[in-house]
């Protein structure tokens, strides 16, 4: 979170510091982090061990939230030793945005997808779940209450932005899987809500606007297991700092900002368009950053802070 923290300081720096250096800054904000990463761990429990009902959020001690990452770490260990397995932590790495390079000299090659998943499947079991799922009582605890939810989210549309996706559908053509079943399995039985007090205090403390007020350097690693790099420019283009970029073709999106009723609109089309998740509504002041290079980078803050 060091480099979210220092992205905090950068926009309301009250001329005490000149300018910020983040490194692997999580400067999507706490609300992104929290949701793409349940995102990946209930997909590992509703597709690999759904009679299992693994505990994905409002933890009560750092014990129980540790149970719940062994046994999603378990799982996907599991899992590993079927095609039909490897497949869906194929998909649950997409969701959770997991790199295909965790060991070894050199990534696996572009087109070698049972490499990059079994980088993957690596990475997940050894650091990834252990580390993130403990991790999570400590932000409930902090935000307190769980900020992230599944219910409303459309899936296949989460699956059809993610880079990942050739792979997914290519290992699910080896498994003999259907993908498009499994997405629907996926969506339709997301019942995984948010308490609108979490989601409040992550806004006013874990978000970052991009409105800078002295200049800001985001450096990242290009393979990062708990830091994706593709969260680290939700911002970019509201910043007065940065580099201008050639014009946009007419028929591209523009940043726009909107008020939202929902904790989570699931998110943009390529034409623009954007449809909202089905959630109760937080605090009705919350607005929602929409950023067309980056649809799952939502900025969210209080209605009275924003111009």
């Amino acid at each position: 979170m060091g480099g979210l923290v220092s992205a905090e300081e950068r926009q309301n720096s009250q001329g005490r510091i000149d300018g910020t250096l983040t490194t692997c800054g999580l400067v999507a904000g706490a609300l992104s982090l929290n949701n793409y990463q349940l995102d990946g761990e209930y997909a590992l429990n509703e597709l690999l061990a759904p009679s299992q009902q693994i505990q994905l959020v409002r933890y009560a001690t750092a014990d129980q939230a540790a149970t719940a990452a062994a046994a999603l770490a378990a799982v996907a260990g599991s899992a590993q030793s079927t095609a039909q397995g490897r497949a869906r932590i194929a998909l649950a790495a997409a969701l959770l945005g997991e790199p295909t390079w965790f060991s070894g000299a050199a990534p696996p090659a572009p087109t070698d997808y049972a490499a990059q998943e079994q980088q993957q499947a690596d990475e997940l079991s050894n650091f990834v779940l252990p580390f993130i799922v403990s991790a999570r009582y400590q932000i409930e605890l902090a935000a307190g209450g769980n900020s992230s939810f599944t219910k409303g989210v459309n899936y296949a549309q989460e699956l059809r932005r993610s880079s990942f996706r050739p792979e997914v559908q290519a290992l699910y053509r080896t498994a003999g899987l259907s993908l498009s079943r499994d997405l629907a399995t996926l969506t339709r039985s997301a019942d995984i809500t948010a308490d609108p007090g979490a989601i409040a205090s992550l806004a006013r403390t874990s978000m970052v606007t991009g409105r800078l007020s002295v200049p800001e350097l985001d450096i990242h690693t290009i393979y990062d297991s708990s830091s994706r790099s593709s969260r680290r420019t939700g911002t970019a283009s509201a910043s007065p700092w940065r580099t201008p970029r050639p014009p946009r073709p007419a028929s591209a999106p523009s940043t726009r900002t909107v008020r939202s009723t929902h904790p989570r609109w699931s998110t943009r089309e390529a034409d623009g368009a954007h449809t909202p998740g089905r959630r109760t509504a937080p605090p009705s002041n919350v607005l929602l950053l929409l950023d067309e290079y980056r649809p799952r980078c939502r900025t969210w803050t209080r209605g009275h802070s924003r111009t």
